[in-house]
C-alpha cells in the first residue's frame, strides 16, 4: 500500500518518538487488513505517485534511452485478493493518465476480477473498452486452431529439454501421434471378447433378459455379426422400441439409416458395454487428451508431462533407459490420465472459497453423468453438461456465487447460447463439467448432449443439499436413465459413497 500522513501523524523530534509513531501506524495497518470491512483504511490513495516518480527519473537519464518507452506493471493472481484489495488496484487504472506512461496488466482467470469498483467513490467503476480490455488465452478456440497450437508448444518443449532429448522424442518433431499410442471405440470392444471366453457373453444374456420374444432373424445376425459395436448399437435400438426386423434389415444392407445409427450411438454404446462386462473405459490417444484438456493449454502439456513421466517409470527396470518403446501404451497412459483426474478432484479440497461446494457438484453431478452413460438406452447419449432454464442470478444470490467459482476454478465451463440477449442472461448457456474430471467417472469428455430439465433447486441440491436430498435426486435420474439390475451383478446401480473421505 502506498500511505501518507493522516490527521494523527505528528512532527518527531528523537528515534523513540519516530519508532513509537512506526508502531501504532502498523497497527492500523495490521487492523484494517484483518477487518477491511469495519475500520477506516489507514493510508491515503496517491495517484501513482511512486510509479510516476520511477518513470519521471527514468526519462530523464543520460541520452533517454526511455524516451519514447511506456512501462507496465503486470500484476498475477489477481483472482485470489480480496474484493477490497481489488478496489485499490482497479483506483490505480482509473486514475492513469497519458502523461503518466504507465499501464497495468491484469492476470487473472475466468470470473476473476470480483468487483469493478474503485476506492475512490462508490460510483466509480473500471470498465470495459474504457479502462481495460479481456484477452481469453483458452476460452473460445476451435478445436482444430487449438489442437494447431497445443501440439507446437508440447513439441517445441520435446526439442528443449536435454533430458527427454536423450530419449530420443525430440525426433517426433511435434507429430505426438507418433508419441501416444491410440485405440478406436470398436477396439476397445473387441478386447472384451477375450472375457466372454471365460464369463458368457453379457451382451447377449442382456438382450435375452430384456427381450425374450425375439425373432430368429435378429438371433442369427447377433451371431454372425463381427464389429461388436455394431451389435451393441441393435440392442440399444430395440430398446429404444424400434423392431427388430427394421434393425436387422437396415444393418444387413448398411443402409444411410444403419450408418446414423452407427454414427450416434457407436461411442455411447461402449460405455454400456463395458459396464456389463465390468470393466473400466480406457483414456488415451492424442485425441482424447485433447478433449480432457478443455481446451487449456496448462491442463493438456500436464497430461502429457504426467502420461512421459509414467512410461519412464514403468520402463525403469530395462538395462538401459533408452530401450523405452514408443508409441507409449494405452495402459501407461490410461494409468497417468486417471491419477492426474483424481489429482484435479482432491485440489478443490483446498480451494479458498466455497471448498466443500465445488467438490459436491463435481462428485454428484459426474455420479448423475455416469448413470446416463450406462443406460441401456442410450437415447440421450454422452451426457456431460446441462442448461438450468429458471435461472436467475439476481435473485439466486448463492447459485450465483457457486457458479463464478466454478468457472473461475476451471471446475464448469460455461458457453452462452446463442440466443442471449444480454451478459447477465444465463438461462440459455451451457454449463459442462471441465472433461479433465471424465476419467473419474468413465464418462466421455465430448460435449454432445445435455441434461435439459435440471431446476435450480435441483442444482441447489448438487452444490449444497443433504444426502437425503441427493439421493431423491438420484433415484430420479435413476429412473429416467433405465438403470435396472445388470445381469450378473443382482443389484442395481446404487449412489456412490460421497462422503466417506469427507469423514475421516
Amino acid at each position: 500500500f502506498e500511505f501518507g500522513e493522516d490527521e494523527d501523524s505528528v512532527i518527531v523530534a528523537d528515534l523513540d518518538a519516530f519508532q513509537q509513531y512506526l508502531d501504532r501506524h502498523f497497527s492500523k495497518i495490521r487492523r484494517y487488513l484483518n477487518n477491511p470491512e469495519d475500520v477506516k483504511p489507514p493510508f491515503r490513495l496517491q495517484g501513482n505517485i511512486l510509479m510516476k516518480l520511477l518513470v519521471e527519473g527514468l526519462l530523464v537519464t543520460p541520452n533517454a534511452p526511455f524516451g519514447d518507452r511506456w512501462f507496465a506493471v503486470m500484476v498475477d493472481e489477481v483472482e485470489h485478493f480480496e474484493e477490497y484489495q481489488q478496489r485499490v488496484l482497479n483506483s490505480r487504472i482509473k486514475q492513469i493518465k497519458q502523461s503518466d506512461r504507465v499501464t497495468y496488466r491484469y492476470f487473472l482467470r475466468h470470473e476473476g476480477l470480483r468487483t469493478p469498483s474503485t476506492i475512490a467513490d462508490e460510483d466509480q467503476i473500471i470498465q470495459e473498452a474504457h479502462d481495460f480490455r479481456t484477452m481469453k488465452l483458452d476460452e473460445g478456440l476451435p478445436h482444430g486452431v487449438f489442437e494447431r497450437h497445443a501440439i507446437s508448444v508440447s513439441g517445441r518443449q520435446l526439442q528443449l529439454n536435454p533430458y527427454l532429448g536423450s530419449l530420443r522424442l525430440a525426433d517426433l518433431q511435434g507429430d505426438l501421434t507418433l508419441l501416444f499410442a491410440s485405440i478406436t471405440p470398436e477396439e476397445e470392444a473387441q478386447r472384451l471378447l477375450s472375457l466372454s471366453k471365460r464369463r458368457g457373453d453379457p451382451l447377449r444374456e442382456e438382450l435375452l433378459r430384456l427381450h425374450n420374444k425375439l425373432p430368429q432373424q435378429f438371433i442369427e445376425w447377433m451371431d454372425k455379426e463381427s464389429p461388436i459395436l455394431r451389435r451393441v448399437v441393435a440392442v440399444i435400438l430395440l430398446n429404444q422400441g424400434k423392431s427388430a426386423e427394421q434393425v436387422v434389415s437396415s444393418f444387413e444392407q448398411w443402409n444411410d439409416q444403419a450408418k446414423n445409427w452407427y454414427h450416434n450411438y457407436s461411442r455411447a454404446g461402449l460405455f454400456w458395454l463395458l459396464s456389463l462386462y465390468g470393466r473400466s473405459k480406457l483414456y488415451a490417444g492424442l485425441e482424447q487428451i485433447l478433449m480432457l484438456s478443455g481446451s487449456n493449454l496448462r491442463y493438456f502439456l500436464e497430461y502429457c508431462r504426467a502420461i512421459v513421466e509414467e512410461w519412464i517409470v514403468a520402463g525403469s527396470g530395462n538395462d538401459s533407459i533408452a530401450t523405452l518403446v514408443l508409441p507409449i501404451s494405452v495402459g501407461i497412459q490410461d494409468r497417468a490420465i486417471r491419477s492426474r483426474a483424481q489429482f484435479y478432484i482432491d485440489d478443490l479440497r483446498g480451494k479458498p472459497r466455497y471448498a466443500e461446494q465445488l467438490l459436491n457438484l463435481v462428485k454428484r453431478l459426474g455420479s448423475v453423468f455416469q448413470l446416463a452413460h450406462r443406460s441401456p438406452r442410450q437415447s440421450q447419449f454422452e451426457i456431460n453438461h446441462f442448461t438450468i432454464a429458471d435461472y436467475d442470478p439476481l435473485r439466486q444470490q448463492d447459485l450465483a456465487n457457486w457458479l463464478r467459482e466454478c468457472r473461475m476454478e476451471n471446475v464448469l465451463l460455461r458457453q452462452p447460447g446463442n440466443k442471449q440477449k444480454s451478459l447477465v442472461d444465463d438461462r440459455l448457456d451451457d454449463w459442462v463439467l471441465h472433461p479433465c474430471f471424465a476419467p473419474c467417472f468413465e464418462i466421455s469428455p465430448r460435449r454432445k448432449k445435455k441434461l435439459d430439465d435440471l431446476a435450480s433447486s435441483d442444482l441447489a441440491v448438487l452444490f449444497d443439499g443433504g444426502v437425503d436430498d441427493y439421493e431423491k435426486l438420484f433415484g430420479r435420474y435413476k429412473r429416467k436413465f433405465g438403470q435396472e439390475p445388470i445381469s450378473g451383478q443382482g443389484q442395481e446401480a446404487t449412489m456412490p459413497e460421497l462422503f466417506e473421505d469427507e469423514a475421516d
